[in-house]
């Protein structure tokens, strides 16, 4: 088994050197050989980052939506879990508040060109509009861990 397991990660690094090492030398040429060409792909990449169909009133409908909908938030396992835990546990950076430098920074640490989550939204729509919503995300995360109110979406993951 750990062959088995060892030989696949040698191949997939392998794999991956010899994709990037081929983008690395296509780079190359089309500096080199057609500048042009490279200029015209940069700046189509920044075109279809900076091209947002969503609205900032969309976004800010959606997390209005979000905070005030009592049902998203419901989970009646949680708080029978909850009620069974002992109460000696105690992880103190666990017990801090969330403060919306830290939302910032989880923003900030998110990868872009990464596909939307369950909720449809893509990371740079995070990334870019931090400042903005940060406190309101802050404000949902500071009533969520007060009134032991999670999703159940949260649990969920795609396969």
């Amino acid at each position: 088994m750990t062959s088995t397991r060892r030989s696949y990660m040698l191949a997939k690094c392998k794999a991956k050197h010899e994709y990037n090492n081929d983008q690395k030398e296509r780079l190359h040429y089309l500096a080199t050989q057609c500048p042009q060409s490279i200029w015209r792909e940069i700046l189509n990449k920044i075109k279809r980052l900076k091209s947002s169909t969503i609205s900032h009133d969309q976004i800010f409908e959606h997390f209005e939506n979000l905070y005030s909908n009592s049902d998203g938030f419901s989970n009646d396992d949680v708080e029978e879990d909850i009620s069974n835990i002992d109460d000696d546990i105690n992880v103190e950076e666990l017990d801090c508040e969330v403060i919306i430098e830290e939302v910032k920074k989880a923003n900030s640490a998110l990868k872009s060109d990464r596909s939307c989550g369950i909720d449809h939204l893509i990371p740079e729509m995070f990334i870019e509009s931090s400042e903005i919503i940060a406190p309101s995300l802050c404000t949902i995360f500071k009533y969520m861990y007060s009134n032991n109110v999670y999703s159940s979406l949260l649990n969920c993951r795609r396969e």
